[in-house]
């Protein structure tokens, strides 16, 4: 198998992991919830596919993921909401356990962008708790 087909199929597996992970063992349980609650898809990462940020978003929020959580959205009502943000906790590339680097950061990616996603997700969380900022 190619590198490049080997990427493909690896993304496509995750992509598909994270597809029956939040449909069949989240959202059942998300559906029947007594209380309103809100959620937040923090796409992680975001020094590998920088590069190709829109497609990424596309995916999540057009794609089947996305069809999932509006379905969601629209059984719940009220008393659901949902966000989504990026970002990435830890710079590194996607190596094999060997040490072989499959994919490497995106270039341009650097400590001010990650800096400044990650202070969005923070204002984000903040204030769906109602924290507006302080600690």
């Amino acid at each position: 198998m190619s590198y490049e087909t080997f990427l493909e199929t690896y993304k496509e597996f995750q992509q598909r992991e994270e597809i029956v992970l939040l449909n069949d063992h989240l959202v059942p349980y998300l559906r029947d919830a007594a209380k309103q609650f809100w959620m937040i898809t923090f796409i992680s990462k975001q020094d590998l596919w920088w590069n190709c940020r829109r497609d990424v978003e596309d995916c999540y929020k057009s794609g089947e993921y996305g069809s999932l959580i509006e379905r969601l959205r629209v059984h719940r009502g009220a008393n659901f909401d949902h966000e989504y943000s990026s970002g990435c906790l830890r710079l590194e590339n996607f190596s094999t356990g060997k040490g072989e680097v499959l994919l490497q950061t995106a270039a341009g990616y650097d400590a001010s962008i990650r800096s400044a996603n990650l202070a969005s997700f923070t204002r984000l969380v903040a204030a769906k708790l109602g924290l507006n900022g302080e600690k």
